[in-house]
């Protein structure tokens, strides 16, 4: 079976932007677009000059079909069926495309029927969007539907029905050229007549010509019909429509105006297209540049015609339904000015109002001003209103109006119930100046202040209370009578009973500092701030001022939507407006966004085109998969699964998660893939979520990654593996036992042999009787240690564990068996003349024991110090003091848990020597005992077999040495035991 390859290219892209339309280019050195087709999954398939690959909105994947040929034509089949089929040069590399994959197919050649004889000419199979087609006067062209064909050639058409072997000429002034403008609709097929504005059509072999004076008949048109896709799009000037036929009758959909966009497709030697109606875009490949793609835009910016004038624009109100007016008097419709005003000056761009009778009334100077609605805005008058200052603000909420003015000590809101402002219900005097102000509850209003302050005012105690200090953006009642509270650099807040709750902010935090609050018709909140347009669901982020742990959904709009710039403006009363007709203004440092929220679309990740197919291990070839991936091989260090879904908007609106180790949902960002590390042998469960619309829907997906056990992770080969190593122990501690007991019945010989003294022969044969019982008393505990492990090995099936337990026992078991190897030395304890020493350091000793007895206090959570504080060389037998140290660390270990065991030297006028536990201690009356058996000779002692053995022992071997050795507490727990070795 042959391999596959897959390599995805990075491609540069640019952005050219339209007035609304936003156009990227995609550029690459890998082959340019020859043929465009979204199969039925939604992933955009592209025939290049070098292979065929596969666009998901981010990624260009390209499948290496191991073949020379690289230079693919346009694509046929049937999109539908999952059946999408190419062909290279000469037909000599077929290629299907099914169920969003590539690969080579052995099919017939005739099956393309790229060209074809008839009538002994050849004929070329029709393809618009091909590279190659260029109509020329000697050219010849076939379409082909079900049973019939028609044959194109210069002033004659000939219909050919295979099924009934019917054969009709059509003769028609008809030129080749005229083949450039041909498009078919079901099974009819037009050709529009520029020069004579007529439609000439054909459907069952009949020709019919009619005068039509349309878009479609228009010189100015350029026609372009995509076969496989079945579209026909029509590009009359700077127009782009799409052309549909129902009912025998065709008509033009606008889909968009572009700037300039007929000398664009000529200058970008377009080719091949594809529109996407579901992702609003129009895929274009030009045979010379590249792709591009058009972000449709359903977003409009309003300016003044003057190219020069500022359109810079903070309050706006209503005009009509369709329309809204500025302080300067200016109004504006979604395309562009409607009325042009002579430019004032001093006009207070923040704040406007209607009166009662429809009159507007803004300030000009720090005064107000009315302009008269019967006058059609063009008569104003100063309104001379008693007792104010410097006029900042004026404003009017559910029948009430109110007027801010300053001196230059105060600031002063005044509350009036009536517009001709003869009487003010209520002065408000405050030290900053009120900026935004609603009607809360009965003689309530509700207070903003830029400077830093949320209030209640009370109008008939004429009272203010203050409820937050933060910095007011704006105060937004929303159709439900809630109020919004936007916060310079603070976010955004929902006002219940008099107490702020704060909402979750953005990925980025652009929300950190919003302008205004819009809601639409259909339950969403639409949120300007300096870096783009929010839109969120308004029942979910109630839900969240329940629930913290409602996730909410922020889909942002930018410049690459169709905004006219990021950076959108506040700080004004009103900020935004919502006409009767349902469209949204809001201003921004680039003019006036007009937009439907019907018509702007967010997009999310459908959940039927969600796929996790792929995957690779390393940097090795990529794995295909349906919804278990196996992998036979568990040494890899790192495995990357692939989320293939197509997505054409900005990727950072997405809501992509995994389920962590942890239990935890964590954000793969902007990737589509997830790494994970190096997995133990078994099966793991993936589950990722993601977000499938505006309401927060979320959808899951799991994949299973089963990862085979090698032959050494086996509960067999680990049972085996325990039988060896323990037989291996038994044989090496039999071979030292046997070793041992030879020497001993040596010694048992020899001191036979000598009778210097009755009392001294007595003594030996009692001294090596119990030498057997002293080697066996030393590696008992190593012995019980390995016993332990090699239970514990058993036991689990975790492989880190697994590996743990068989470090322990093999490092165990090298240090017992370098310890057996001096077992021999036993044999020497008890001779009479003890051998001379070198000087060697005590920490040689110490570091012995910690070696063999660390990995045993390891299991019981104990730590073994070593503190010598200067070096220490000594001259005493080695082995006995090594002994007496083995015996008295090995009952430390034994009685320590979850504590410190610290061996201690240093000179105090006699060599010290101190084994410190923090374990259980000694009962003081066998403290007592030990101390005083201590001095009593070996003669009287006779090794009584009570308990404690290995300290009854040491007693004896501190008396071979000289040297004296006592016990005592450890405060606050454990023993200490102190040897002297005279100097």
């Amino acid at each position: 079976m042959m391999k596959k390859h897959v390599l995805i290219f990075t491609f540069a892209f640019c952005h050219l932007h339209a007035q609304m339309n936003n156009l990227l280019w995609y550029t690459t050195d890998n082959g340019l677009p020859q043929n465009i087709v979204k199969d039925k999954y939604g992933f955009i398939w592209i025939s290049t000059e070098n292979g065929i690959c596969r666009f998901d909105g981010t990624h260009f994947l390209t499948t290496n079909l191991n073949t020379s040929e690289t230079r693919f034509k346009s694509f046929l089949g049937n999109i539908e069926h999952d059946s999408i089929i190419n062909s290279s040069e000469g037909d000599k590399i077929i290629t299907l495309i099914k169920q969003r994959k590539l690969s080579k197919v052995v099919s017939e050649k005739n099956q393309f029927k790229r060209d074809i004889i008839f009538e002994n000419k050849k004929f070329d199979k029709l393809n618009k969007t091909s590279y190659s087609f260029i109509p020329e006067p000697d050219s010849r062209f076939f379409i082909e539907q079900d049973n019939t064909q028609y044959f194109f050639e210069e002033n004659l058409i000939t219909y050919y029905n295979s099924s009934e072997k019917q054969v009709k000429k059509i003769r028609v002034n008809f030129k080749m050229d005229d083949m450039k403008k041909i498009f078919v609709h079901d099974n009819t097929i037009f050709f529009p007549d520029f020069y004579h504005h007529q439609m000439l059509s054909l459907n069952k072999g009949k020709l019919t010509i009619s005068s039509e004076n349309s878009i479609y008949t228009d010189p100015e048109s350029n026609i372009f019909w995509s076969q496989l896709n079945n579209q026909t799009l029509v590009i009359n000037k700077n127009d782009i429509y799409l052309s549909s036929y129902n009912n025998n009758k065709r008509a033009l959909r606008k889909i968009t105006n572009y700037k300039d966009f007929a000398n664009t497709l000529h200058s970008l030697s377009i080719n091949t297209f594809l529109y996407d109606q579901e992702n609003d875009k129009i895929f274009l490949g030009s045979i010379t540049k590249g792709l591009y793609v058009i972000n449709l835009s359903h977003f409009y910016t309003a300016r003044k015609k003057n190219i020069f004038a500022e359109n810079v624009y903070y309050a706006t109100l209503p005009f009509s339904d369709t329309s809204v007016i500025t302080p300067k008097g200016y109004i504006f419709n979604k395309y562009s000015e409607i009325s042009q005003r002579k430019s004032e000056n001093n006009i207070n761009k923040y704040s406007l109002i209607y009166d009662s009778h429809g009159n507007i009334l803004y300030i000009k100077s720090y005064s107000l001003h009315k302009r008269y609605k019967y006058s059609d805005l063009k008569k104003e008058d100063v309104l001379d209103i008693n007792n104010l200052h410097k006029i900042d603000l004026i404003a009017s909420d559910n029948g009430m109006y109110f007027i801010s003015s300053y001196n230059n000590e105060n600031s002063f809101l005044n509350v009036y119930h009536k517009d001709d402002f003869k009487h003010a219900d209520c002065i408000f005097k405050f030290k900053t100046p009120i900026n935004y102000i609603k009607k809360y509850k009965e003689n309530q209003i509700l207070l903003g202040s830029s400077s830093g302050g949320l209030y209640i005012g009370d109008i008939s105690l004429k009272k203010i209370k203050k409820i937050a200090s933060l910095k007011i953006k704006n105060i937004i009642r929303t159709s439900d009578q809630n109020f919004w509270i936007l916060t310079k650099n603070n976010g955004f807040y929902l006002l219940e009973n008099n107490k702020l709750i704060k909402m979750p902010l953005d990925k980025d935090q652009y929300l950190i500092d919003p302008h205004t609050l819009l809601e639409d018709k259909k339950g969403f909140f639409w949120i300007t701030t300096n870096n783009g347009l929010f839109k969120t669901s308004a029942k979910r982020l109630y839900q969240y001022s329940k629930d913290k742990s409602i996730p909410i959904i922020y889909y942002r709009f930018t410049q690459d939507d169709g905004l006219p710039t990021n950076e959108f403006n506040g700080g004004a009363s009103p900020t935004g407006n919502v006409l009767s007709n349902g469209d949204m203004v809001l201003p921004s440092l680039d003019g006036l966004l007009f937009f439907s929220p019907n018509e702007v679309r967010s997009h999310y990740i459908d959940p039927n085109f969600f796929f996790i197919e792929r995957a690779q291990v390393g940097m090795g070839e990529p794995i295909i998969f349906n919804d278990t991936l196996h992998l036979q091989d568990n040494k890899f260090e790192n495995l990357t699964i692939f989320l293939d879904f197509p997505y054409f908007d900005n990727i950072k609106n997405l809501y992509i998660e995994v389920l962590s180790n942890d239990n935890i949902w964590k954000s793969l960002g902007s990737e589509r893939k997830y790494s994970l590390g190096k997995l133990n042998p078994g099966i793991h469960l993936l589950k990722f979520r993601f977000v499938t619309s505006p309401n927060g829907d979320i959808s899951y997906k799991n994949v299973k990654i089963n990862i085979e056990y090698l032959f050494y992770q086996t509960k067999t080969f680990k049972i085996l593996a325990i039988i060896t190593a323990s037989l291996l122990l038994f044989l090496l501690i039999r071979f030292n036992y046997d070793l041992l007991a030879t020497k001993n019945n040596l010694l048992l010989k020899t001191n036979a042999e000598l009778e210097v003294t009755k009392n001294e022969l007595k003594n030996r044969n009692i001294l090596q009787e119990k030498l057997l019982e002293a080697i066996t008393h030393d590696i008992a505990t190593p012995i019980k240690h390995l016993s332990h492990l090699s239970k514990k090995l058993d036991e689990t099936d975790d492989l880190n564990l697994q590996k743990k337990y068989f470090h322990s026992i093999h490092e165990s078991s090298e240090t017992l068996y370098k310890f057996t190897l001096t077992l021999s030395n036993y044999g020497h304890l008890f001779s009479d003349a003890l051998e001379e020493q070198h000087l060697y350091p005590i920490d040689e000793i110490f570091e012995e024991k910690k070696v063999l007895f660390e990995n045993i206090s390891g299991y019981n959570h104990t730590t073994i110090h070593i503190d010598i504080p200067q070096k220490l060389d000594i001259p005493y037998n080695k082995f006995i003091l090594t002994t007496i140290i083995h015996n008295i660390v090995d009952n430390a270990v034994k009685n320590t848990h979850s504590g410190i065991i610290t061996l201690s030297a240093f000179y105090n006028k006699d060599v010290i020597i101190q084994i410190i536990d923090t374990g259980t201690g000694m009962p003081q009356e066998l403290m007592d005992y030990y101390n005083h058996i201590h001095n009593i000779s070996i003669e009287d002692m006779k090794l009584q077999k009570q308990s404690g053995y290995g300290l009854k022992l040491t007693l004896i071997l501190i008396e071979r040495l000289n040297a004296k050795i006592s016990f005592k507490k450890n405060e606050p727990k454990g023993s200490i035991v102190e040897i002297k070795l005279p100097v």
